[in-house]
């Protein structure tokens, strides 16, 4: 998955179709009054009145940050840090080029640099510069910059020799709701509850395309499968998909996914031509990209927003999470249900790891279910956090866990042996 920047350059220049040049003084970059509506579709308008409200049949959404801290009975974790105040943290990163650096952050708006060494964490740097929660974290592929995106709204890019703030990015006027780097590390995509994404030189730190016609916040960003093409989900229901060398709209799809038009709260890309969308009102759509609308939609089991999705190492699997309490495996060849874990907690973060399904709760436990069984019980249970686990993130190679709390805390849990 690593790759140097060397290899990232050249991988770029041998196809040139795959991505625009980031230099071209001749790129259209498009501003909000370019593409300003949805394309509609000539057949069938998008109804102008909202949709009447749908009576809720599940349980009642709970403030989680109303819900007092709990005393672990015990502390599984190997290794743990405090942020400065206790303050929430609330993302996570690994150095996909050396697992031992770590970030995490959340409300203290500081980016902490961890290190990890014979199951210890330190403290190596932290980042400041942000003014307000940091909301999004992610390592450039090549390993050689961290991007911090926040709700401050701007983007930070600083330098993994020396933790250096190399750019700021404040194209956007929303706060950033996610970040893409493309896999060559020359480019990175950021997107706000503006409305809109953006696309800057990472190395320069300069704009090189905006992509507009969502109505509400941009909560999604994938690249195809070829990586040229960037597939974007709005809380206003749709899905677009962009040219990114001419910021472009290609597809559209806003029709027969929710029933209520409920927002786009994950994606993930399932192979070249399907995309799977999980929305606000727990319902669980496949888009076709090539087709440009959606061809399926997945049995109605969760009842609230879909937190995350999560395909399994060897792809036959996936997993989908969700504040409902339930974590739902489903089978990748017919994308029927295989089981439901119903564990009376909220559940935000949910990963595999070769067989492992990893998920966190609101409880503050991790749990983990073997996937060869889909046995209804967990086979570990690591306490130690005293609220809501927001992130985590696994390095499989050294069978480490980290999770990010509403607790202030990040925690190392460390893997067995399979």
């Amino acid at each position: 998955m690593s790759r140097n920047s060397d290899t990232g350059s050249q991988h770029l220049e041998e196809d040139d179709e795959a991505f625009l040049d980031l230099d071209d003084p001749e790129n259209q970059i498009l501003d909000d009054g370019e593409n300003d509506a949805p394309v509609e579709d000539d057949d069938d308008d998008v109804p102008e009145a909202a949709p009447e409200p749908v009576e809720e049949t599940g349980p009642a959404p709970v403030d989680l940050n109303e819900v007092a801290d709990i005393e672990p009975e015990r502390d599984d974790a190997v290794a743990s840090f405090q942020a400065p105040e206790k303050k929430p943290l609330h993302c996570v990163h690994i150095n996909p080029t050396n697992s031992s650096i770590i970030a995490v952050a959340g409300e203290g708006d500081e980016v902490f640099i961890l290190t990890e060494q014979d199951s210890s964490l330190t403290l190596t740097a932290t980042l400041r510069g942000h003014t307000d929660t940091i909301t999004e974290l992610a390592f450039s592929p090549n390993g050689e910059m961290l991007a911090s995106g926040g709700m401050d709204m701007t983007i930070r890019i600083w330098s993994c020799a020396t933790w250096e703030l190399l750019h700021v990015l404040s194209d956007l006027s929303g706060e950033i709701e996610t970040l893409l780097w493309h896999p060559s590390s020359l480019a990175l995509v950021g997107s706000a509850t503006d409305a809109q994404a953006a696309l800057w030189n990472a190395k320069k730190g300069t704009l090189a395309m905006y992509f507009v016609g969502h109505r509400q916040s941009v909560t999604c960003t994938l690249w195809s499968a070829d990586h040229k093409k960037l597939i974007t989900g709005s809380t206003d229901g749709s899905i677009i998909v962009f040219n990114p060398k001419t910021g472009e709209q290609e597809v559209m799809v806003h029709k027969d996914l929710s029933p209520d038009t409920a927002g786009i709260s994950s994606m993930r890309l399932f192979n070249e031509d399907i995309v799977i969308a999980g929305c606000d009102d727990g319902t669980i759509h496949l888009v076709s990209i090539t087709k440009g609308k959606s061809v399926s939609h997945l049995q109605e089991i969760h009842e609230q927003c879909i937190e995350t999705i999560s395909i399994s190492g060897n792809g036959k699997l996936y997993a989908t999470s969700s504040c409902d309490c339930k974590l739902v495996v489903w089978h990748s060849a017919d994308h029927t249900k295989r089981a439901v874990f119903d564990v009376k907690e909220a559940v935000i973060p949910a990963v595999w790891v070769e067989n492992y399904l990893i998920a966190g709760f609101s409880d503050g436990c991790v749990r983990v279910w073997d996937g060869r069984s889909m046995a209804p019980d967990p086979v570990l249970t690591w306490k130690g956090h005293r609220r809501m686990i927001i992130d985590l993130v696994v390095d499989p190679v050294k069978k480490r866990c980290f999770t990010a709390c509403d607790d202030g805390s990040l925690r190392l849990f460390a893997l067995p042996d399979q």
